[in-house]
């Protein structure tokens, strides 16, 4: 997942994972959280932060690129395969890149859209 940071020279790349503990964050803030409670979602979001990848605005075929060097994390990739199946891009790009696609499919690390 990518966010805007405006200020940053680039936009904060963030996993799927990361995304699901700042939304269970979100929700005990929502509720009456005990002071443990918001010792523990502080340490979260401080584990995110100090984690989070502030890339470049680089365009599909670099981040393709950099992907190929080995220069993203897995869920860097992943999120990234996830975003071109989800345009359709990939179906019309090289077979290595649309085998790979077909793979993280059926291997559940990402979803074909309808």
């Amino acid at each position: 997942m990518t966010l805007d940071t405006g200020h940053l020279p680039g936009p904060l790349m963030i996993t799927r994972h990361q995304v699901e503990e700042l939304h269970q964050v979100e929700r005990d803030l929502t509720t009456d959280p005990t002071p443990e409670q918001l010792a523990k979602d502080l340490a979260i979001v401080h584990a995110i932060l100090t984690t989070v990848e502030c890339v470049p605005h680089m365009s599909t075929m670099d981040l393709l690129a950099a992907a190929d060097a080995g220069d993203l994390t897995t869920d860097a990739v992943i999120d990234l395969y996830q975003s071109i199946i989800t345009d359709g891009s990939v179906w019309h790009m090289d077979p290595h890149r649309q085998h790979l696609a077909q793979a993280l499919i059926e291997a559940g690390y990402c979803y074909r859209v309808p």
